[in-house]
C-alpha cells in the first residue's frame, strides 16, 4: 500500500514539468507559425508594405508641417522604431528568441530605447516639447 502511494505524488512531480515543457514547445511553434506567415506576406507585397509604410510616414510628417502637432510623428517614428528592433532581432536570432522567459526584459529595453531614440530624432527635427500657452490667466491681486 505504501507503495502505491507513494507513486502518485511522483507522477504529478513529473507531471507538472511535462505539462510545462508541452507549453513551451506549443509557444515556439506557435511564435515560428507567425513569424512564417508575416515572412511570406511580407515577401509576396514587399512593394505595397513599402509604399504604405512610407507613405503613413509622409502623412505624418506633412501633419506635423501643416499643424505644428508632432503626436502622430512621434507614434509613427517610435512604432517604426520598435517593429524594426524586434524584425532585426528576429532575423538573427530567429522566432525562437521571443519564446524565452527573459526576453521581456528585452521587450522592455526596446520599449525605453525606442521612446529616447524618437525623442532624439523629433529634437534634430526641430520638435518643441514643451510651449508656453498663450491662454494662461494671470491673476492680479
Amino acid at each position: 500500500m505504501s507503495a502505491a502511494t507513494s507513486s502518485v505524488p511522483d507522477f504529478i512531480r513529473g507531471l507538472v514539468p511535462y505539462m510545462l515543457k508541452i507549453y513551451d514547445d506549443a509557444q515556439v511553434q506557435a511564435y515560428r507559425m507567425i513569424w512564417n506567415v508575416v515572412m511570406s506576406f511580407l515577401a509576396q507585397n514587399l512593394l505595397l508594405v513599402i509604399s504604405l509604410l512610407v507613405l503613413v510616414l509622409l502623412l505624418a510628417l506633412a501633419e506635423w508641417r501643416i499643424t505644428g502637432r508632432w503626436g502622430f510623428l512621434g507614434y509613427v517614428l517610435y512604432h517604426y522604431i520598435y517593429a524594426g528592433a524586434l524584425l532585426l532581432i528576429d532575423l538573427i536570432f530567429g522566432p525562437n528568441v521571443f519564446a524565452n522567459d527573459y526576453f521581456e526584459v528585452v521587450f522592455a529595453l526596446l520599449y525605453i530605447c525606442g521612446f529616447l531614440i524618437t525623442r532624439m530624432i523629433l529634437k534634430s527635427l526641430g520638435v518643441r516639447f514643451y510651449r508656453k500657452s498663450r491662454h494662461v490667466r494671470r491673476r492680479s491681486f
